[in-house]
C-alpha cells in the first residue's frame, strides 16, 4: 500500500486507532517516540525522546513513480491525508466540545513521509526510519473514561465513513463558548442566534431562533450548550441506526 505519514509535535485531539476513511482509504492515528534534537556539543546523556502525533494515510497502489508524475502522486496523497485528518479532528472537536482543537495544514506538520509497504509494516512502524512506536506502556483506561473514549472514536469513525459528521450549527456553538471565554459577549450573542438557526435548518426545524440581543453570558452559554446537546443526540441516533444496519 502507498502511504503518506504526517508527524505533529502537538496533540491533535483524536483517539489513536485505525479508521476506514472514504471509499477505500485507511487512516492510522498514533503516538510515537522520536529522538529529541541535541543543541550544539553539549555533553551528557541523550535527551529524553519526544512524543509525536502521527497520521498515516494508506491507499492501495504500486510503488510511487519518480519525476513529475511522482510529485503529483505525492501531492494527491498528502492532500487526501490532510482532508481525512481534518474530518477526524472536526468530529473529535464536536464530540468532546473543545473549540481549541483546530484543523491542520501541511505547514503544521513536523515532517511528511511517503512510501510503499505492507499495511502491517506501516502499522508497526517498521518502515518509518528514526521514529518508533512509543516504548512506554499504554495507560489503562477504565470505567467512564473508557466509555467516553469509545464514544469519541465512534464519532470519528462515523465521520470518516461518511455516516454522520459534525453539524455546522454545533461548530458555531463551539465558537460561542470560545467568545464567552474571552469576554466577547456581543459576538457570542450573535453567534448563539445563528447557531440555533443553522442547526434548525440542518435538522429540518422551521422555527425561528429567539432574539438574543438582551441575553446575559449565562443565557448565551445555555443556548450554545443546548445546540451542542441537540447535535450530539442527532449524531447518536444516526450512528445507532448505522450499527443496527451493519449487525
Amino acid at each position: 500500500m502507498r502511504f503518506c505519514r504526517l508527524e505533529f509535535t502537538h496533540h491533535l485531539g483524536v483517539p489513536a486507532g485505525t479508521y476506514p476513511a472514504g471509499d477505500a482509504d485507511v487512516l492510522l492515528l498514533d503516538v510515537v517516540d522520536a529522538p529529541a534534537a541535541r543543541l550544539g556539543r553539549r555533553r551528557g546523556p541523550d535527551p529524553a525522546p519526544v512524543p509525536l502525533q502521527t497520521a498515516t494515510l494508506l491507499r492501495d497502489g504500486d510503488v510511487l513513480a519518480g519525476g513529475a508524475a511522482g510529485e503529483a502522486e505525492r501531492a494527491a496523497l498528502q492532500a487526501a491525508a490532510l482532508a481525512h485528518l481534518n474530518v477526524a479532528i472536526r468530529a473529535a472537536r464536536c464530540a468532546v466540545g473543545d473549540p481549541y482543537a483546530l484543523e491542520v495544514t501541511a505547514a503544521d506538520a513536523r515532517s511528511v513521509r511517503f512510501g510503499t509497504a505492507a499495511f502491517e509494516e506501516v502499522r508497526d512502524g517498521l518502515v518509518l526510519g528514526e521514529a518508533a512506536p512509543a516504548a512506554r506502556p499504554p495507560r489503562r483506561i477504565r470505567g467512564a473514561e473508557r466509555t467516553e473514549q469509545v464514544r469519541i472514536s465512534q464519532e470519528v469513525a462515523g465521520a470518516l465513513r461518511g455516516v454522520v459528521g459534525p453539524l455546522e450549527g454545533e461548530e458555531l456553538a463551539l465558537r460561542v463558548l470560545l467568545d464567552l471565554e474571552h469576554g466577547r459577549l456581543r459576538a457570542a450573542r450573535g453567534g448563539a442566534r445563528l447557531a440555533v438557526e443553522v442547526l434548525r435548518e440542518e435538522l429540518g426545524d422551521a422555527r425561528r431562533a429567539p432574539p438574543t440581543t438582551e441575553l446575559d453570558a449565562g443565557e448565551v452559554e445555555a443556548i450554545a450548550r443546548h445546540v451542542l446537546a441537540a447535535a450530539r443526540a442527532h449524531r447518536a441516533q444516526l450512528l445507532e441506526a448505522d450499527r443496527a444496519a451493519r449487525d
